[in-house]
């Protein structure tokens, strides 16, 4: 009986899964995609990624939590297997229709292009492979925020099996954010085929099993340790851009592809910030979680995944009509915002098949 009850959604979740969408698509990507601002400044707001992880993880511990609930049976190697074909067509069914799309649009580009030497079989072969995206075979910006879908495939797979290493939560946390630290810097320093997926994988991964453990820290955390993690970073990143005289060191844009032990110092900070504001106003959660409703946001909430993977073409469109009748740049910005949620909505009910396995 009580396995048929639906879980109730946290709208807090809710509500920063489609903040952080609405950041990503808007903010981030105008920035970027839109050069309103020289990259080493852009890059300093470039705090969304862990953030998202951090949230997948959490959400994963509210699945468990609920599942254990409803449902006392150990988890087996079939469940498992049931959990990832149901996560990954979730990723993958929206993907896949985007990329029928950008298969269209690749095609007929490459015929109207005399020097294009594309074939048909293969633009297929390098969109329907999702890990590829496309790499290639792409123009414009259909492609450019793809990187993300092999990366949370792989931490969603491995996540399950991390978690079960338990985090020993009694030792501090700017102690385990140190080793963090030491384990990103010497997988940086590796260098083979495909090592930047993997240490996008094992950086976002550590984000995720963060998230999953949030819920389990001590109050000693909320109170001291974000604050120290804040100093610790701050301290670090200024005594390495201090011993460098490389101007890239300063870019995060740089140090997140792939991420890097300077883009996790930087996302350390950043996330003890969000966490510390999250403690002061906890008193204001109920106010936060009524942002569920505002009619601005409904549509990040509903369909995040979706407008995150359609403004590669939203962008494309903008960029070509603002380049090609001289609009102002905010107007090109707001067009590709309008092009992206719209397309992305008109997709979303991809994200909610569901297939009973």
């Amino acid at each position: 009986m009580n396995s048929k009850i639906k879980p109730e959604r946290n709208q807090s979740v809710d509500v920063v899964r489609g903040l952080l969408m609405l950041y990503i698509v808007f903010i981030i990507h105008g920035l970027f995609w839109l050069d309103l601002l020289p990259e080493i400044i852009s890059s300093i707001f470039l705090f969304e990624m862990p953030l998202i992880f951090i949230i997948s993880g959490y959400a994963f511990n509210l699945a468990e939590a609920y599942k254990k609930k409803t449902d006392s049976s150990p988890v087996t190697g079939k469940l498992y297997l049931k959990f990832m074909l149901a996560r990954s067509l979730r990723i993958l069914l929206p993907y896949f229709a985007y990329a029928v799309v950008c298969i269209i649009i690749c095609f007929v580009y490459s015929k109207f292009d005399s020097q294009s030497t594309w074939q048909l079989s293969e633009i297929i072969i390098a969109w329907l492979n999702p890990f590829v995206t496309g790499a290639n075979y792409s123009i414009a910006m259909l492609g450019w925020h793809l990187w993300f879908i092999p990366s949370f495939l792989l931490v969603t797979a491995v996540l399950p099996f991390a978690v079960k290493l338990k985090l020993p939560i009694h030792v501090p946390l700017w102690i385990l954010m140190l080793g963090a630290t030491v384990a990103v810097y010497a997988l940086s320093l590796s260098s083979f085929p495909e090592s930047g997926l993997l240490k996008s994988v094992f950086f976002y991964l550590l984000w995720a099993m963060f998230g999953y453990y949030l819920p389990n820290l001590g109050i000693s955390a909320y109170k001291t340790d974000y604050l120290k993690i804040a100093i610790i970073s701050i301290v670090a990143l200024l005594i390495i851009f201090s011993l460098n005289s490389d101007d890239r060191i300063l870019n995060m844009q740089h140090n997140k592809f792939p991420p890097n032990s300077i883009f996790f110092l930087f996302s350390c900070l950043w996330v003890s910030i969000f966490l510390t504001l999250t403690i002061v106003f906890q008193n204001k959660s109920q106010d936060f979680s009524n942002l569920a409703t505002q009619w601005w946001l409904k549509p990040f909430i509903a369909g995040g995944y979706s407008i995150y993977l359609w403004q590669g073409v939203g962008y494309s469109i903008a960029m070509k009509f603002g380049k090609d009748f001289g609009l102002p740049i905010l107007i090109t910005w707001l067009t590709a915002l309008l092009i992206t949620v719209a397309l992305g909505v008109l997709a979303s009910p991809i994200e909610r098949i569901k297939i009973r396995f």
